[in-house]
């Protein structure tokens, strides 16, 4: 029952931001011009170049948390990491005020690997570290 309750709101959701963001016909007609502007072919290489770069730091990222894990004595396999590292990443990027921070330690202490505070912990320590590079470059 509690599936279908969430798959009744999801669906709900969705139409609601459908019908919000839906363009009208002079929008549309805009987004054609834009579209056809846009050569799509010229855009393959980057594109492949753009998602595959993205793949390789989204796995860095995650392999780095890893790390940070590894002395709490926390090893996960770099699949289920990898996942609950880009939900957080997307949450950081979709939430205001970069609530998405404890998207990460809360799925991690949902898995049962460690407790939040110290999940929050190696967060805080990556943020840390983070501002302390590009304050150096």
């Amino acid at each position: 029952m509690k599936l279908a309750v969430n798959l009744v709101l999801s669906l709900g959701m969705l139409a609601l931001c459908a019908w919000l963001v839906w363009p009208n016909h002079d929008t549309r007609e805009q987004l054609r011009g834009v579209i056809e502007g846009l050569s799509f072919a010229e855009l393959w290489p980057y594109l492949v170049t753009y998602l595959g770069l993205l793949v390789v730091v989204q796995l860095c990222r995650a392999l780095r948390w890893n790390n940070l894990l590894a002395p709490l004595g926390v090893r996960i396999p770099t699949g289920p990491l990898l996942a609950i590292s880009s939900v957080g990443f997307m949450a950081i990027l979709a939430l205001p005020a970069r609530l998405g921070e404890l998207v990460r330690p809360g799925l991690l202490r949902r898995r049962g690997d460690l407790s939040a505070s110290a999940a929050l912990g190696t967060v805080a320590v990556e943020r840390v570290v983070d501002g302390l590079l590009v304050s150096l470059f």
